[in-house]
């Protein structure tokens, strides 16, 4: 099977269909929402796995990862795979499974859980007391920042910007966010959002308190994050959809596991076998 990858928020499904190979064994593809917008990972599979029996039964993913890096526990993990039988069918073949991650229950649910379990392990490392932050509106990242600093007795600071002059409606995650305790701060388009937000830490220090700075989206360094954190959720992430991580998926034999990351929009192959890991586009 042949796939061709594409740098868009939605895959081509005629090309995709058009570019399956003959094979007697039916191929299939797994569908990952991992980035602020919905990032796709297509895993070519070859058939069907064999006897279960000789699998490495399974072991906790994050564990893994927080043999060097400390995690608090924030989500519900793993997220389980569902099928698209009709998605297949329109397809005309190629199996597809979501890893829903709008299923790992905090706030609501969402990946961004993920990085949090790490980030927040950073701050809590680091003695800090309010987190501070930055999004859009109606920011999903925003959303779980203030659930898990507040699961965590933190305070949270939330740099909300606007995108135009439209009236502020407290609804939908900005409602989400006032009935968790955020401290919000409505900001006109053009602030120096990054900036404000050292503006604010130093305030919090000048109070006495330990102000814990991440960037919108928790994927790059900087303010307090010294290392890339949030990229350690989607190693768990990685972890729990290969083969040797969940044993409720040995049924889906995988020749090629595809990693998306929307910040850049940069996808890493691995092959099962090895474990070694190449860019395949940017």
């Amino acid at each position: 099977m042949s796939i061709r990858f594409f740098r868009s928020t939605r895959p081509d499904m005629t090309s995709l269909r058009t570019r399956r190979s003959n094979s007697s064994r039916a191929p299939s593809l797994r569908v990952s929402g991992l980035g602020g917008a919905v990032c796709f990972g297509l895993v070519a599979c070859s058939g069907i796995a064999g006897d279960p029996s000789e699998v490495t039964p399974r072991t906790d993913p994050g564990a893994q990862v927080a043999d060097h890096f400390p995690r608090v526990p924030l989500a519900h993990l793993p997220t389980p795979l569902e099928e698209m039988k009709s998605l297949s069918e329109w397809l005309g073949g190629p199996k597809i499974f979501i890893k829903r991650d709008d299923q790992t229950g905090l706030a609501l649910g969402g990946n961004k859980a993920r990085k949090l379990e790490y980030i927040l392990a950073d701050a809590e490392a680091k003695d800090a007391d309010v987190v501070i932050t930055w999004g859009g509106l109606q920011s999903n990242w925003c959303r779980q920042t203030a659930a898990a600093a507040a699961k965590l007795g933190m305070r949270s600071i939330l740099l909300l910007s606007k995108r135009d002059d439209t009236p502020v409606r407290t609804d939908g995650n900005l409602l989400l966010d006032n009935l968790l305790g955020a401290d919000i701060r409505i900001l006109e388009p053009g602030t120096n959002v990054a900036e404000m937000a050292e503006e604010l830490a130093a305030g919090e220090r000048a109070r006495g308190n330990t102000p814990y700075v991440v960037s919108v989206g928790g994927s790059r360094t900087g303010g307090s994050m010294e290392e890339p954190l949030g990229a350690m959720g989607y190693v768990t992430a990685f972890l729990e959809a290969s083969l040797k991580g969940d044993t409720r998926w040995l049924p889906i034999f995988r020749d090629h596991r595809v990693m998306g990351d929307w910040l850049p929009p940069t996808m890493y192959v691995t092959r099962f076998h090895d474990a070694s890991f190449r860019p395949l586009a940017t």
